[in-house]
């Protein structure tokens, strides 16, 4: 929206007013406002965007009361109850806002972050899956990649998949199924959990015990099939600091995949896997659990 503007100085305060020329209230600010900087040359050049910066301390605010129970902001800046945030989740959250993207899907990830009992995962999930590009979901879940077998074990068989490795897990299927043990074998639609104390919570151990996700390239060395995995931000354990992989205590298949997902935010419910099985199968019920030690 094209506007007029007034700028005057007085010592080192500056104060501009810009004066909508649609005939909508004038928007005060001065050089106290968290954006000056970016905000002042959009004055200078009559820029559109000024207008919506300006407002940013406002609009913000009420943006987000309604679109999360604790997370606030207030002349730019972002609170969690009350608390204000300064980390790279709350500058992406920002960044959203103030390009008119979708905040949405990051301040949902923000509130179950936070539900977390394990501080470092608190604090080190969100860089993890910004360091290696890995997607959120539209809830506020992320989404990872599990190398796993298809073979002579699975082929004419009820579960698609098996995994590399040997261990103990339960898996919740939308079907009825049998007990097995080792190999954890699992279909696009389960549900896998572990107990959460039986996941290694060091970030120091790269190779521990648990339910592992990791990135595209990571999950490529193991078995020879590639799967996509969405894990509730509350149930990662480690997030380790050597290696491309976190470990959790629950996830859930979505999907069969050749390749790495290019979006940064994704619907789940549009994914379809490669075996023409769609992801929005993971939402139904469970109603069998099928111990695997």
């Amino acid at each position: 929206m094209s506007f007029e503007a007034t700028i005057i100085t007085k010592g080192d305060k500056t104060f501009a007013t810009l004066f909508p020329l649609d005939g909508s209230d004038p928007v005060p600010v001065s050089n106290d406002h968290p954006q000056w900087e970016r905000l002042f040359p959009l004055i200078i050049a009559k820029d559109p965007k000024a207008l919506s910066l300006a407002n940013l301390a406002v609009s913000v605010a009420d943006y987000f009361s309604s679109l999360g129970e604790r997370v606030t902001t207030k002349y730019g800046k972002l609170y969690l109850d009350g608390d204000e945030l300064d980390n790279s989740l709350s500058k992406k959250i920002m960044e959203c806002v103030e390009t008119d993207g979708d905040p949405a899907p990051y301040v949902n990830f923000l509130e179950k972050v936070v539900t977390n009992p394990q501080a470092h995962s608190r604090t080190q999930l969100y860089n993890f899956l910004e360091n290696y590009n890995l997607p959120i979901t539209t809830g506020g879940n992320f989404l990872g990649y599990k190398g796993v077998s298809q073979d002579s074990l699975t082929v004419g068989k009820e579960k698609s998949f098996r995994s590399i490795s040997k261990g103990c897990a339960t898996v919740h299927a939308t079907v009825q199924g049998v007990a097995q043990a080792g190999y954890i074998f699992q279909s696009i639609g389960d549900i896998v959990t572990m107990p959460r104390n039986q996941v290694a919570g060091s970030p120091t151990q790269a190779c521990a015990a648990g339910l592992h996700v990791s990135t595209f390239d990571y999950a490529k060395g193991f078995g020879n099939t590639i799967i996509v995995v969405e894990v509730n931000p509350r149930d990662v354990v480690s997030v380790p600091t050597r290696t491309a992989k976190i470990r959790c205590c629950r996830y859930k298949v979505l999907a069969q995949v050749t390749t790495p997902l290019k979006e940064t935010v994704i619907d789940v419910s549009t994914m379809i896997s490669i075996d023409g099985k769609k992801a929005s199968r993971i939402f139904a019920p469970p109603v069998f659990s099928a111990v695997i030690s």
